[in-house]
């Protein structure tokens, strides 16, 4: 007789931390409905694919991705989700069967009703159909993956229509966890070892404005926090309110958040991050542009001038902050007389670290409209002066300021030469000599050596 085997699963994430998080939810919920986890994506019986479309180049390798599983022999069934989600991919692979189901993230919870009729879950196992049970994906309580440090979302979506930006309409207008369940899946991550937490947003210092919309008929959770914060005080800083909860948690040491928009950044927030110790002395501030005409067809809705006097205010009241930034090198009418505004931006801000990436056109963005009219060449010549010209020079020089001091280090992993890897609070990366018992600790290490990228310690 047949002994009957497990349906089996395998999850392909690419883009942000927020994609890795979302991916991590979707995992709890096949997990929750008897589904176990392949070894690669060829002997899985689904595979989701969780996609990003901030760059065409995510974009290709999402298409590359379906295309190579759809040729296979032992073709699984392919779910697309996330960021790609969109007329756009149905109309380029849907017709040709490429994959079954093209599900927008927020729709996850639907998916085991398409599980059922794909008999990827046994009929007498139907009344785990889960569906109903959710009123949003981000209620489901994601399998994390190691239990020192994890990300909670705590909004999705964006209001902010940056021009060369997809997220609102690809992942829709903001939506606010309730603070309570964000709170208390911080204290349960807490209580199960978890030391670092990393709250995600497309713009987390926007959190909660969307509640002042909700009506009581929306939910009790939502109307409770309307009539709770909405109602009192139509200026209450949520995220502040919300960070301030969660830093209450001493069990956790360390807790991060990205993104912010500089203009939401508020004194209120820069304090409370000075304040509290384990609130991590890192903010990680995208800027775009350097030059003020770039940053107007942008849609920043700051200058170059505020964002400036924005920095100087946090490194005046966080002396010993990590920054880190965003920016586009090649946006669309981009002059080199205005990227070298950029150039001096990134001297005068001395960074830590930036994610710098060339401009692609999306679809439906407003930038999408203007001509794309600075060569591939330059805006690689660009972003390749940035980072080896400038950035790798003030990153150096941060680093060097830590050499002979011992710091709070987390070990988080082991490099296949025996080396183990770990991170400051500032999010820069240590390489030391140790055991493997050493990970998911936070140690103090001394810091004896430092390149561009990383730093060399030992244990102490």
């Amino acid at each position: 007789m047949k002994k009957n085997f497990a349906k089996t699963y395998f999850i392909i994430t690419f883009g942000c931390q927020m994609n890795y998080s979302d991916s991590e939810r979707i995992e709890s919920l096949l997990i929750d409905h008897g589904l176990v986890k392949a070894k690669n994506e060829i002997e899985a019986d689904l595979v989701i694919i969780n996609s990003c479309s901030v760059r065409q180049m995510a974009e290709d390798r999402t298409y590359g991705k379906i295309e190579k599983l759809a040729r296979l022999k032992k073709r699984p069934r392919i779910v697309a989700t996330g960021c790609l989600v969109s007329d756009k991919i149905k109309n380029k692979l849907l017709k040709r069967e490429r994959f079954d189901l093209c599900m927008p993230i927020d729709r996850m919870i639907d998916l085991p009703k398409y599980l059922n009729e794909w008999k990827l879950i046994k009929k007498q196992d139907n009344v785990l159909i889960k569906e109903g049970n959710y009123k949003h994906y981000l209620e489901i309580i994601p399998k994390n993956k190691q239990t020192f440090s994890a990300y909670i979302p705590i909004m999705t979506g964006c209001n902010n229509f940056c021009s060369y930006c997809a997220v609102p309409y690809t992942r829709g207008r903001e939506v606010s966890r309730p603070m309570d369940d964000v709170v208390n899946e911080a204290q349960n991550l807490a209580n199960n070892g978890c030391l670092e937490l990393t709250l995600l947003g497309q713009n987390v210092n926007s959190y909660g404005n969307d509640w002042k919309k909700i009506n009581t008929q929306q939910g009790e959770k939502h109307a409770a926090e309307k009539q709770i914060f909405g109602n009192q005080n139509k200026n209450i800083n949520h995220f502040v309110e919300l960070l301030r909860k969660i830093s209450d948690i001493k069990k956790l040491k360390r807790i991060l958040f990205i993104s912010s928009h500089p203009k939401d950044m508020s004194d209120e927030l820069i304090k409370l991050v000075a304040e509290r110790d384990n609130l991590c002395k890192y903010i990680h501030l995208p800027v775009q542009a350097g030059d003020n005409e770039v940053l107007q067809r942008m849609n920043r809705q700051y200058t170059r001038e505020e964002y400036l006097a924005l920095v100087n205010k946090i490194r005046k009241w966080i002396p010993n902050v990590t920054l880190t930034t965003d920016l586009i090198v090649g946006f669309p009418g981009e002059t080199k007389k205005q990227f070298e505004q950029s150039v001096d931006l990134f001297w005068q801000c001395q960074y830590d670290m930036a994610f710098i990436a060339e401009y692609s056109p999306r679809p439906k963005t407003a930038a999408c409209k203007l001509k794309d009219d600075v060569s591939k060449a330059e805006k690689h010549r660009r972003k390749k002066f940035l980072n080896d010209e400038v950035l790798a020079v003030t990153a150096l020089a941060n680093s060097q300021k830590l050499v002979g001091k011992t710091i709070p280090v987390l070990i988080t992993r082991a490099k296949q030469d025996g080396k183990l890897i770990g991170y400051t609070e500032g999010m820069k990366q240590v390489h030391i000599q140790g055991d493997k018992k050493m990970i998911g600790q936070i140690l103090p290490i001394k810091i004896s050596k430092v390149m561009s990228w990383a730093l060399e310690g030992k244990s102490v």
